[in-house]
Order: C-alpha cells, then structure tokens, then sequence
C-alpha cells in the first residue's frame, strides 16, 4: 500500500524533464507542506483482545531529504484521522499508535469514539501506547494528536476488541493523515 506522499514522489521522478534543483524543491514541498496520508482501502478484522497493527493505517514512507523516513526525529507533526468500525457493545473497541517505529518525546492529543452523534469514549494521549478503550459500541474514532519525534521512523494504528467476542472490523474508508509542523 502506498501513502500519498508516495504517490507524489513517484509522479515527480518521472517527470525526467525537471531539473534536479525544481525536483528537489517540490520533494520538500511535498514533504513540509503536504500531509502523508495512509488511506484503507479494504476492511480488516481482528478477533480478540491482543492489539494488532492495520495493515493500511502505517505511514512508513516519507519523500525528500529524511532518507525515506515518515516521521523525522527532531521535528513536530500533527496526526489526525478517522476511524470507521463495526464495534458492538459485546466487543467494544480498542486501539492506539503502537505499530510505530518512530520514537517520540512530547506527544499530546485526544481521541474520541462515537456511538451515533453521542461521545461514547474518549482518552487523552500522551504516549503512542495510551489506548482508548471502550466496551461501548464505537463506530466511528477521530484522532487528533501532535507529536514531537526524537527518532525517526513509522506511525502506525493498531487495533482490538475490548472485550473477546465476534471481531471488530476497521472499515474501508478509514485514514490517518501525518503533517509535518514547522518550527
């Protein structure tokens, strides 16, 4: 699977035309100005209570001058996204940002979950492990959480039931978008 920024790096080394100094110039635009986007594009289902990372919510790959890196360390970014489930009140839902590899010194942030229109659950985020976890129906998540990197590497979801029962599916549709935050 590849994320946006992905898509525009191979769109701009293709162009043969470019001068080296214009596609380096638009692989930092890229990279700064533009979010990194990890989209579903199919639904996956864990059984069980033991997190599991998605395998579409992973932002691996980044452009330009990070050595392909995501998430570089020493810079700030801004991580929001949208979660869309099947999350019954028998299941429940559970997830957080431990499939990354990047490691992180300030992060601050908040998730909700919503049964309909109505905040079921919500969880202030403070480390990319802090869970919100919730035997409510959840079916949709929103993530909105800005990040300080001490090392550079991945953000991923993970995600689980809260309590063992028939699965929970995260649905297509749902993304995360990575955006560097200048400073």
């Amino acid at each position: 699977m590849s994320t946006s920024h992905q898509a525009l790096s191979a769109l701009i080394t293709r162009n043969g035309a470019v001068p080296e100094a214009v596609n380096k110039l638009a692989q930092f635009l890229v990279q700064r100005a533009l979010p990194n986007t990890a989209y579903a594009t199919a639904d996956q289902t864990v059984i069980g209570t033991t997190l599991a990372a998605s395998s579409y919510l992973v932002i691996a790959n980044g452009v330009g001058y990070n050595g392909g890196k995501a998430v570089v360390g020493g810079r700030k970014y801004r991580l929001e996204g949208r979660l869309f489930t099947t999350s019954t009140a028998s299941n429940g839902l559970k997830f957080d940002l431990g499939a990354s590899t990047a490691a992180f010194g300030n992060i601050r942030g908040l998730y909700l979950g919503f049964a309909s229109a109505t905040v079921a659950a919500s969880a202030t985020v403070t480390a990319t492990t802090t869970a919100l976890s919730s035997a409510n129906t959840i079916l949709e998540a929103q993530i909105d959480v800005a990040l300080e990197a001490t090392d550079s590497g991945s953000i991923g979801l993970r995600f689980a039931e809260s309590a063992n029962s028939t699965g929970v599916i995260l649905l297509r549709g749902s993304w995360l978008s990575l955006t560097e935050i200048a400073s």
